[in-house]
């Protein structure tokens, strides 16, 4: 009896026709055995190739369509698709939504990536490691290729290979550290320039540029001799700025050191010193040279001594009650 019932159903089963009804709005009729079947094989035709009118009972699955007139297509557990070369396509005009209700979550996950695309342009790709990437390039301001409307946060380090431009109408735009630490303005592959609106107009020669933070190492040398430590320590201390005076009691000889002054130039760079020392008789700006043109006449004096106990050798013999100063910018 089995073996019989088993021989009927795949008769039967192998007999279902090919079916192209849409869903039943209403049960079919119990006497009609023929529409039953007729029904049965339709509704497994939709699950299985909505597409394929020749799509018979045992066919593999191969596309989920209209399912019919209704249009809906539910799953109410897991759903899985499975093989090495199958792809799951939505066609049509109407777009795709994926929408998790009951407060569930959509979850999108490739084992070895993900790719986004539009229209068969790769736009957003997450690698197996999942680094990810817009691929979108070639934009501008009024037409972004990635646009963010609020606030965004980044935890790491950020590196951008072009320009960063601030848009908008605001009065004030920040490049703000608002938490502990530091924040530094590196040029660490070039200079650092500051430039404004009003260098348009200005005499300033590289309008395009603007003004640099320094064009050489010498120049942050020259700043660190100086004893300066930050940028308003310079523009509001004297640094290493320093005055020191004297009067003769007992004048020197001709080409000896007035033997009055130990004074400390150390902060000024040797290259310097004959710009930035300053020396004074009686209120007289003196002119300063090398050993060879003070004992020609050509300058009226010239240092000696140490770096840290600078004294004064000049040209001319001085007289007592003669008021010397040394001014050191």
């Amino acid at each position: 009896m089995a073996i019989t019932t088993q021989i009927r159903l795949k008769q039967l089963t192998g007999s279902l026709p090919v079916s192209s009804k849409a869903a039943p709005l209403s049960p079919p009729s119990l006497a009609d055995g023929q529409e039953i079947l007729d029904e049965i094989a339709s509704s497994i035709r939709r699950v299985l190739d909505y597409d394929t009118t020749a799509s018979s009972f045992f066919d593999a699955p191969a596309t989920f369509r209209s399912m019919g007139t209704e249009g809906v297509f539910v799953a109410t557990s897991d759903l899985y698709v499975t093989g090495t070369a199958y792809a799951t396509s939505i066609t049509g005009s109407g777009g795709l939504e994926l929408v998790a209700s009951n407060n569930g979550a959509v979850i999108i996950d490739g084992d070895s990536g993900a790719t986004f695309t539009e229209d068969g342009t790769e736009v957003l790709i997450i690698d197996g490691d999942g680094d990810t990437r817009f691929a979108s390039s070639g934009g501008s301001a009024d037409d972004p290729d990635v646009e963010v409307d609020g606030y965004a946060r980044f935890d790491s380090d950020v590196a951008m290979s072009g320009s960063i431009s601030l848009l908008g109408t605001a009065t004030r735009h920040d490049i703000a550290k608002i938490t502990t630490g530091n924040l530094v303005l590196s040029g660490a592959g070039g200079r650092i320039y500051l430039v404004d609106s009003h260098v348009t107009s200005s005499d300033w020669a590289d309008k395009d540029l603007g003004i640099p933070l320094a064009v050489s190492d010498s120049q942050w040398s020259s700043f660190h001799n100086l004893g300066f430590t930050s940028l308003l320590d310079a523009l509001t201390s004297t640094g290493a700025q320093n005055k020191v005076t004297a009067k003769v009691v007992s004048p020197p000889s001709l080409g000896s050191a007035t033997g009055l002054f130990t004074a400390d130039v150390s902060a000024v760079p040797a290259s310097d010193r004959t710009k930035r020392v300053d020396v004074y008789v009686n209120g007289m700006l003196q002119v300063s040279g090398s050993a060879s043109d003070v004992s020609t006449g050509d300058a009226d004096y010239r240092l000696t001594g140490t770096e840290s106990s600078t004294d004064l050798i000049f040209s001319y013999l001085l007289a007592a009650d003669d008021q010397i100063a040394i001014v050191i910018r």
